[in-house]
């Protein structure tokens, strides 16, 4: 079955059956998911402590580490026989694919980043404005003083929901790639409209992970190593669930054994 027939015929999300499900595949291999995200941060806080270090994490290291997880996940969900060196399998492969994905996704942030960066820079511009205003009363226009702060309110709402919408929109970039096999634009815009399909479902769905990783971070942050790899496995059974759908065409192809004798 092809992308777009995979996302046509998607299945309505069960939004708290996949983090219950999430956190099963978690706590069959506690100890794997706990060791790859205590790497995870050591590899994010080490490359960050030098220049340009972050940048690098975030776009070459993070999606193929983030690709390991899912293989695991998905090894653990049928019961094959999974090893620690499978958090690295996205270092196998078609890299480029995935680094092209990570890269458009990032240039694609810039805009909202932008936005929201000038709307705080106006508000500190703001800031002086008034202080100086309260100097001199006499000089202060108001109306251009209104003016200012509704388009730094507007600059900061606009850069907030777009980068709530693109993050949200490309939740299953990673999977695109690696369960359906796609290059890079088309894994973005196959999320896309895979989530445009669902998206109040979706949105709640991630609505419900940051609720869950914020009881992580209330837990002596502790907690995060089992909320985070614990929530990121939820989005693989999502995936598995709506798009790959394998245990529907595995009931019907028992269905049909059945039928046909």
């Amino acid at each position: 079955m092809n992308i777009q027939d995979s996302i046509a015929k998607s299945s309505s999300p069960k939004v708290t059956d996949y983090f219950s499900q999430g956190f099963n595949i978690f706590f069959k291999k506690p100890w794997l998911f706990v060791g790859f995200t205590l790497i995870f941060f050591a590899l994010n806080f080490g490359l960050s402590a030098i220049p340009l270090g972050g940048l690098v994490f975030g776009i070459f290291f993070q999606p193929l580490l983030m690709i390991g997880l899912l293989v695991v996940a998905d090894r653990i969900n049928y019961q094959e026989e999974v090893a620690f060196s499978n958090f690295f399998d996205g270092f196998k492969g078609d890299m480029g694919k995935v680094i092209v994905a990570n890269l458009l996704m990032f240039l694609m942030f810039l805009v909202p980043i932008a936005l929201l960066i000038s709307g705080f820079v106006s508000v500190l511009g703001l800031d002086n404005l008034i202080a100086a205003a309260s100097q001199k009363p006499e000089d202060v226009d108001i109306e251009s003083l209104t003016n200012f702060s509704a388009a730094a309110g507007v600059m900061i709402f606009l850069g907030v929901v777009l980068i709530m919408y693109i993050g949200l929109s490309y939740t299953f970039v990673l999977h695109m790639l690696r369960f359906k096999n796609l290059t890079g634009w088309q894994a973005l815009e196959a999320s896309r409209k895979l989530v445009a399909k669902h998206f109040f479902s979706i949105f709640l769905f991630a609505l419900l992970g940051a609720v869950v990783n914020l009881a992580g971070i209330l837990l002596l942050v502790v907690g995060l190593f089992v909320t985070i790899p614990a929530t990121l496995i939820a989005t693989y059974v999502a995936f598995d669930d709506m798009v790959l759908a394998r245990n529907a065409e595995a009931e019907d192809e028992i269905l049909d054994h059945f039928i046909s004798e």
